[in-house]
């Protein structure tokens, strides 16, 4: 699975990078065939925002947090 990490208004540390993929693997067990994994983090003031886009054979999942 290929995992693009993209952040806006602030750098993206290794530990950051780390835990992303960690979990983004997890979900593998799943057997979805995904192939590629697109996650977006955007921090504004106090408004931290989380989006990943998932796509596989006939597959395309998005999902977005926000805290």
């Amino acid at each position: 699975m290929e995992i693009d990490i993209s952040a806006r208004h602030f750098q993206v540390t290794e530990a950051l990078k780390d835990y992303i993929t960690e979990k983004a693997k997890k979900l593998d067990k799943y057997s979805l065939k995904i192939e590629s994994a697109h996650v977006v983090l955007d921090v504004q003031k106090f408004h931290h925002l989380a989006e990943i886009a998932v796509a596989g054979k006939n597959l395309r999942l998005t999902a977005k947090e926000e805290s």
